[in-house]
């Protein structure tokens, strides 16, 4: 977290010209606070809670540290790290610092406490405005991830550039700059739905022209921002594609699209504060405090609860917990996160915040979900990376929520498809070809339990359950060679090599995962004490020991090869009709305990 350095200039000349004679004067602060509060402290909330009565500090300490620790008795250890008071092992943000003056003094960035303080909605402040211009121009000129946009949707809405009330449903606008909106529908009823989507009967209507007060908050916001960064033209989901429950065509096609609709728009908005059509997303209620002190050089600075939280605001908001809008975020080129308490701009440079906080991204995970020319970042950096990556996304992808199932693999389609596309193979339920081993090798999470089953889905798909994870398997693996998908086909099987378990017999021992012991070593009540574990079987729902199942050898630890134990990861098989299997689960279990030969089966 560090200030941002390539608009302080900008920030001082605009935001700071004479801001510092309006600010209050200095706080009431205790001894402790006064001398110098920038070194660790250590103390409970019993004792902040009596510093507080006549301390301003404390009690901003008092107020922040109670929501994150119940029991006043136990001690606390608090550090200065940068523009931050944080808990001492770093594991949370408390404060904010920041300097008043301008510019950036002894390692506290420049900022105002509560610079957007508004009673009204966010869109009414010409501060916060020139911040989101100012967002957008440095992007534009600076960053590479604006080009032009060689695709335009089927339907935008004509928002014009005034505050006049009418709107317009327009088919084939040509090559323009349009925002899109990333948001939640909420629980609509059915007479919601008529009045606001788009449909067979009222998208003449549409066309011709309707009022912006005829659209739920959430639109009329979108709108509102839209003309404030001097764009034209929205696409908002519910109104540019035409919803009709008995005739899905329409839907059917631009779902297709959504790859293009957000990876061709000049912005994304995000409504990350709103759970729902009506809530809308520009106001915001200003709960910031702040107190006066000085750091030990006797520099004025601003200590206030104006934290942003990135990860709290964005990545585990509501929002972003939506199958379609990850897809959404991972192809907008920029977007702007309009939260409860913070607004975020993210592009394929990093995160800014309205506070001045700026985060780069770093070589990780998410540097390749803010390419925005996405997936170029995540090829460029090779094989090994690639895999990785995708075995953190799948899994974030597969705990998000749908309205529909049926929308499992269309949700992600254009993702996909774009992947797909770049790497010359085929995908289907989320694996690509050439990565398809690999991609098999994924273990149901026990954390949603049994009733998140997508059953459209395939055995073998992660796409399957609400739940999943990769187990953490060595890159030095040998691939199997004897799993063949028959994708181009247009077919969801696969052909493999069904072998057998041999002298080996299942055990569950406690609530853990049964696991494989040598049946020579066992009596015929009981296993003997000497016996010992060959292998461990993570099954994808509820199992029968005596069940006799089979086994598709998937990789061989390379690091083992020429050892008689080495281990093999497998899929646990079960038949299902003749020469057709289905998957049940995931092992690990030492070759020497798996048949040699094997037979050529369809896998479901």
């Amino acid at each position: 977290m560090t200030a941002d350095r390539s608009l302080i200039f900008w920030y001082r000349k605009i935001f700071f010209s004479n801001v510092e004679d309006s600010l209050e004067s200095n706080s009431n602060l205790c001894r402790g606070c006064a001398k110098d509060f920038s070194s660790e402290r250590t103390f409970s909330l019993r004792q902040l809670r009596a510093l507080a009565e006549n301390c301003d500090l404390c009690k901003l300490l008092y107020f922040a540290l109670s929501s994150l620790n119940t029991n006043d008795k136990a001690p606390i250890r608090v550090r200065r790290n940068g523009s931050a008071l944080e808990l001492a092992d770093g594991s949370e943000r408390i404060l904010h610092i920041c300097s008043p003056s301008g510019r950036d003094i002894n390692n506290v960035q420049a900022g105002i406490p509560d610079l957007f303080a508004f009673r009204n909605s966010l869109i009414n402040s010409p501060l916060y405005l020139k911040l989101l211009r100012r967002w957008l121009e440095e992007c534009d000129h600076h960053h590479g991830c604006h080009r032009e946009a060689k695709f335009c949707p089927t339907r935008l809405i004509f928002v014009g550039d005034s505050d006049r009330n009418t709107l317009r449903l327009v088919e084939q606008a040509g090559k323009v700059d349009y925002i899109a909106l990333s948001h939640c529908w909420g629980n609509p009823t059915t007479d919601e739905k008529k009045t606001y989507c788009t449909t067979p009967e009222n998208i003449l209507r549409r066309q011709s022209g309707f009022a912006c007060e005829d659209l739920p908050k959430t639109f009329q916001d979108a709108v509102q921002v839209t003309r404030k960064l001097g764009k034209c033209f929205l696409w908002v989901d519910s109104l540019c594609i035409i919803q009709d429950e008995m005739d899905n065509c329409d839907w059917k096609k631009e779902s297709k699209l959504m790859e293009q609709v957000f990876s061709s728009a000049y912005c994304t908005i995000a409504a990350t504060s709103a759970a729902g059509w009506n809530e809308g997303f520009l106001e915001r209620e200003s709960t910031i405090q702040s107190i006066r002190a000085q750091d030990v050089s006797g520099n004025r600075i601003y200590v206030c609860n104006n934290v942003d939280n990135f990860d709290n605001d964005v990545e585990d908001g509501n929002l972003n917990k939506r199958g379609w809008v990850l897809q959404e975020r991972v192809l907008s080129r920029r977007i702007i996160h309009f939260t409860k308490r913070h607004t975020y701009w993210e592009c394929g440079e990093g995160v800014r915040c309205e506070n001045f906080t700026s985060m780069r991204s770093s070589f990780g995970r998410k540097y390749f979900l803010l390419d925005p020319r996405f997936p170029d970042r995540l090829t460029q950096s090779g094989y090994v990376r690639t895999i990785q990556f995708l075995q953190y996304f799948f899994p974030r992808y597969a705990r998000c929520r749908l309205s529909k199932p049926s929308d499992r693999e269309v949700a992600i389609f254009g993702l996909m498809e774009r992947m797909k596309n770049l790497w010359g193979t085929e995908q289907k339920h989320g694996v690509f070809t050439h990565l398809l081993p690999r991609l098999l090798l994924w273990q149901r999470s026990e954390e949603n339990g049994t009733e998140s089953v997508f059953e459209g889905q395939p055995s073998w798909s992660w796409m399957r359950y609400g739940s999943i994870n990769f187990p953490p398997i060595s890159t030095r693996v040998m691939l199997a060679s004897n799993v063949t998908p028959l994708f181009d086909a247009g077919g969801d099987t696969l052909v493999v090599e069904v072998r057998s378990f041999k002298n080996s017999k299942l055990k569950q021992e406690g609530g853990g995962p049964p696991i494989l012991v040598d049946s020579r070593l066992m009596t015929r009540s009981r296993l003997m004490t000497r016996s010992r574990t060959i292998g461990e079987l993570w099954f994808d729902r509820e199992f029968d020991l005596d069940l006799d199942h089979g086994v598709v050898v998937v990789a061989v630890e390379v690091e083992q090869q020429r050892d008689t134990n080495k281990n093999c990861w497998v899929l646990v098989v079960q038949r299902s009709s003749e020469n057709r299997y289905i998957r049940v689960g995931l092992g690990k279990i030492e070759a020497r305990y798996i048949s040699e030969e094997g037979y050529k089966r369809w896998l479901l």
